[in-house]
């Protein structure tokens, strides 16, 4: 079996006025080389939804959230809506409050709906965890699968190995 030196828990969130959350289990199960990945796409608004945010991760207690970053471009326009730096204050309130470690990432990296980036629709398919419909969740999704596949902590894994060769091969 692997070492759990790694995040076993862990949260990906596009914030915005529909916020894409999800949550992926990395379990290993004894006897099996590779792990079991289960993952509840979740979308939340556009009706606020600071609490409800807040509570999902009170109650799935991640081990590392992955975030969708904002970027001001110093560009104010008319019907400019500033909501994710809402939403990303209610995950570094969390992160704060609980001691648990975030990685931002900018949307170019997670933003599966464009399919320009690392991440696909196509591999997300591949790995048979596309939720149609679900757009924010997916990008959610694809910052998660971002950082399994670039974080040196997963470097040579079973996990990794398998995202490689089911999802992008």
């Amino acid at each position: 079996m692997e070492s759990t030196l790694y995040p076993r828990r862990i949260v990906g969130i596009d914030p915005g006025t529909t916020t894409g959350f999800v949550c992926m289990d990395l379990d290993l199960k004894r006897g099996e080389n590779l792990p079991n990945i289960r993952v509840a796409p979740e979308q939340y608004g556009p009706q606020p939804h600071h609490l409800k945010l807040y509570k999902s991760l009170l109650v799935l207690h991640p081990e590392v959230i992955v975030c969708e970053s904002f970027e001001y471009r110093n560009n104010s326009r008319a019907g400019l809506v500033l909501d994710s730096v809402e939403y990303i204050g209610v995950v570094k309130t969390y992160v704060e409050a609980w001691n648990v470690p975030v990685i931002f990432q900018t949307a170019a990296l997670g933003k599966v709906q464009h399919n320009k980036g690392l991440v696909k629709r196509t591999n997300l398919e591949r790995l048979g965890l596309w939720s149609p419909g679900k757009v924010h969740a997916m990008d959610a999704l694809g910052h998660i699968m971002y950082y399994l596949l670039n974080d040196k902590r997963y470097n040579g894994t079973a996990l990794r190995l398998d995202l490689l060769e089911r999802g992008w091969k």
